[in-house]
């Protein structure tokens, strides 16, 4: 045989010889001798003992398959099931030539009901916390030859496809005493190569509820190598639909992302099932935003447009999660914000009277609740947020140029300013809210000013009783551990004023209750039915100290009647102390006295208002009605009825306060009148009304029957 012909067999038998080699390490290669190796590499690293039952199988063909069945990983001790992870069956198809290198390259891997079991103990321990210390013992590896143990490392890995069939993983939080499943009917990823972009697609459900997220990220050799990779996903959950396209970024040993979102749900029915809401079903949202960061802490929301069925926020954020609590910097801006649909709508049910046992059952009760006040979120975060709304939709009230600034931290929130304009007048103030450990300290300064009460009230879905301007300015503070202790211990002013306007008296006597339309009797006495009532003002100004809201003024004055109080309420027991001095004017037609005043029985009937704010109860002032009744009667002795009434408007004059007198007082402007003792009479005085059957004692004896007529 010549050389040439030699060489020509050498290299032909060079091929053969090869494929000969590799079925025999093929066949010879015990790969069950890899299980202990790799039960021991698993228990070193986590230190849970990884239990791989069925041998390890060659299905051998150009692509040889390895199949391992019933392979589980411990669960921790305290873990309600012994197993955290298992596997019925999962199968390697493996590249035949990377074998000879000692390199395994699976160019698929199948997962036949995989199971995993998250847990979080009762001491707040997730059971995916691997004990790796020495306390856990590392399972010895298996000895060669004299003893020593064999010091093989584990082959090179390389995974082309992955398929997972019937998966589920199960969540038990024991702290909350809660759980869920979440099911993976099957999954797809593929990679040509680890150098390859990976293709994936999966689909399953969480909480019965049907979820989808497919798309394609870079290589795995970019993820392991720490490079940058791109990524494209496409996800699906409760009827809302995400595309996100971005970059994970590396700079130096930090990590870091960018990405663009667009979201989107035509109906929130799924995300009511799953969060056990009740939004409105049919109202769509959308969210489209830019989101990055350079290092996972810092992230940026920009370009960020949130759309809320017809509404559309737009704005930016920052947030810093690498302090000792998440911070936040937020801006957000809408010219129309239409809430409406996402609110319960007040009345939409219908106001149901309250039953007699019910109003039997609020006797003795308290307006103020005394549940404890917990202010600890105050501390689990940083905000600042700003936002401007052109037009804000609430249920029953609007409102425009709607601008609140939000500040919280360490404990402490601050919202100033707070501003908008509504029903043709406008607010302005700030609050504050402090947390106390056991309780908060709140602080607030408000101006309402021009607002039409008609307007406000017809925005709020209500009969429009009242017309006039509202003015008022609150300044107040106080601490407590509830809303009781809170308005036990208000300190401040609180200052209301209405203008000239029109008063619906008899929707009011309809709607009120007894106290209030006993009320509206002294407000405008000689009202016809269906007439309103003209009301020149209403002002009122109380002074608060530790929880005792004193009046400064407190002033109703009608085109017939005025009506001047005074007194207090204690906040903290809730008890009311006021009195209450009506004085009629000209005009007042009863038959009884002509045209000066009402009749005797009903006629400046000064009254008390005590209980207290859950039962309060109106009765007469005897002390107050016995001098405007000698008032009277002296009138009599001097000038028949007429002299009566005389003396009697003479007298109110004396007491009366003008309108723009009592606004003065309640701005702070003007002093209040000095309160004077009543004016004691003389035995002159009262010797001549003392005897049997005198005109004083008739007098009493008839406003007797007319306060029986009242109450």
């Amino acid at each position: 045989m010549s050389k040439k012909w030699k060489i020509a067999a050498v290299c032909a038998a060079v091929p053969v010889l090869v494929i000969i080699a590799l079925i025999i390490v093929v066949h010879t290669y015990d790969f069950n001798r890899l299980k202990p190796r790799i039960e021991s590499a698993v228990q070193n690293a986590t230190g849970r003992e990884l239990t791989m039952a069925g041998d390890i199988e060659l299905d051998f063909g150009f692509s040889p398959a390895l199949v391992v069945q019933q392979v589980a990983l411990q669960n921790a001790e305290w873990g309600s099931e012994p197993e955290m992870a298992a596997c019925e069956r999962f199968e390697l198809e493996v590249a035949l030539l990377p074998l000879i290198t000692g390199d395994i390259r699976i160019k698929r891997l199948i997962l036949i009901r995989p199971t995993m079991l998250v847990e979080r103990s009762a001491q707040e321990n997730f059971n995916y916390v691997f004990d790796t210390g020495p306390k856990k013992g590392k399972k010895k590896a298996p000895e060669d030859g004299e003893g020593k143990p064999e010091e093989r490392a584990l082959p090179g890995l390389e995974v082309n496809k992955i398929r997972i069939d019937g998966a589920e993983l199960m969540y038990k939080d024991h702290a909350a005493d809660s759980s869920f499943t979440a099911t993976l009917d099957r999954m797809r990823a593929s990679a040509e190569a680890v150098d390859a972009p990976l293709d994936f697609d999966l689909k399953g459900a969480f909480k019965d509820i049907p979820f989808s997220l497919s798309g394609e990220i870079g290589s795995l050799q970019s993820l392991m190598q720490g490079e940058d990779m791109p990524f494209s996903l496409q996800a699906g959950l409760a009827g809302a639909k995400a595309d996100i396209a971005g970059n994970r970024t590396v700079s130096g040993d930090k990590n870091g992302f960018s990405a663009r979102v667009d979201l989107r749900a035509d109906s929130l029915k799924g995300v009511n099932k799953l969060a056990g809401t009740d939004l409105p079903r049919d109202v769509p949202v959308a969210l489209r935003t830019a989101v990055s960061s350079p290092d996972m802490q810092s992230i940026s929301v920009t370009s960020l447009e949130l759309g809320l069925g017809k509404s559309t926020i737009s704005g930016e954020a920052e947030l810093d999660l690498g302090g000792s609590v998440p911070a936040a910097q937020v801006s957000l801006q809408s010219e129309e914000l239409d809430l409406r649909p996402f609110m319960p709508q007040d009345g939409s049910s219908g106001d149901k009277e309250a039953s007699p046992e019910e109003k039997d059952a609020k006797k003795g009760g308290r307006v103020f609740p005394d549940t404890p006040i917990a202010a600890e979120f105050l501390h689990g975060v940083k905000a600042s947020v700003r936002t401007e709304v052109g037009r804000l939709l609430l249920p029953q009230w609007q409102g425009e140029n709607l601008r609140m600034d939000l500040a919280l931290a360490n404990g402490r929130l601050r919202m100033d300013p707070l501003r908008l304009d509504t029903a043709g007048g406008s607010l302005e103030g700030e609050l504050g809210l402090r947390d106390l450990k056991r309780g908060v300290a709140m602080s607030t300064q408000m101006k309402i000013a021009d607002m039409r009460i008609s307007k406000l009230l017809a925005g709020m879905g209500q009969e429009e009783f009242l017309q006039g301007d509202l003015q008022a300015n609150l300044d107040l503070a106080a601490s407590g551990g509830s809303v009781a202790d809170l308005m036990g211990a208000m300190s401040g002013e609180a200052v209301l004023i209405v203008g000239e306007g029109m008063l619906d008296s008899a929707y009011l006597e309809k709607k009120a209750g007894d106290v209030l339309a006993t009320l509206l009797r002294y407000v405008d006495p000689k009202r016809k039915s269906g007439e309103e009532t003209r009301i020149n003002c209403l002002v009122s100004a109380l002074d608060l100290n530790k929880g005792l809201a004193e009046s400064r003024v407190i002033l109703v004055d009608t085109k017939r009647m005025q009506i001047l109080a005074d007194g207090n309420v204690d906040l903290g027991t809730e008890k009311l102390d006021f009195s209450f001095d009506p004085s009629p004017k000209e005009g007042l037609d009863s038959g009884a006295l002509g045209q000066a005043s009402l009749s005797l029985s009903e006629l400046s009937k000064p009254f008390r208002l005590s209980g207290t704010l859950a039962e309060p109860s109106l009765a007469l002032d005897v002390q107050k009605a016995a001098l405007s009744l000698g008032k009277m009667l002296g009138g009599t002795s001097k000038g028949g009825l007429s002299g009566a009434a005389e003396s009697l408007l003479s007298g109110s004059e004396e007491e009366s306060v003008s309108c723009s007198e009592a606004i003065a007082v309640a701005r702070g402007e003007k002093k209040a009148v000095e309160k004077r003792p009543a004016k004691k009479e003389s035995p002159e005085e009262s010797s001549e009304d003392s005897g049997e059957g005198s005109t004083v004692e008739k007098g009493v004896q008839e406003l007797e029957e007319g306060v029986k007529d009242l109450f």
